[in-house]
């Protein structure tokens, strides 16, 4: 959310930067696992030393495009659902938790924007 809010890396938190990071961690496991556009069908393991330096771009360049995508999705969606978590995140100023009742209830007064 501070993303989309701020519109400036520079300030993202580091709660968002720890995001960031544990993001960059899944999209290297599935690029070696064999999901890589670029990479294939082939599973790796994290030894770096053995892959040519070929490999190393594509399996960057594949990383890269998992993340964008993602970054992609995740923009679309709170762009859509904003005045949801805005909502929510103003209840949980003041309850600190709420329950799924309270959750759906809050989504049914903000509705997705079109």
């Amino acid at each position: 959310g501070e993303l989309i809010r701020y519109k400036d890396r520079s300030k993202v938190s580091l709660g968002a930067s720890s995001d960031f990071d544990k993001a960059n961690d899944i999209a290297r496991t599935m690029v070696m696992s064999g999901f890589g556009e670029k990479t294939g069908f082939v599973k790796m393991t994290e030894n770096h030393y053995n892959m040519s330096e070929e490999y190393k771009k594509n399996v960057e360049a594949d990383m890269k495009k998992f993340m964008e995508e993602s970054e992609n999705r995740v923009k679309e969606t709170l762009t859509k659902y904003e005045n949801a978590w805005e909502a929510i995140a103003k209840e949980l100023l003041k309850e600190k938790t709420l329950g799924k009742e309270k959750l759906k209830d809050l989504f049914t007064k903000h509705p997705p924007n079109e």
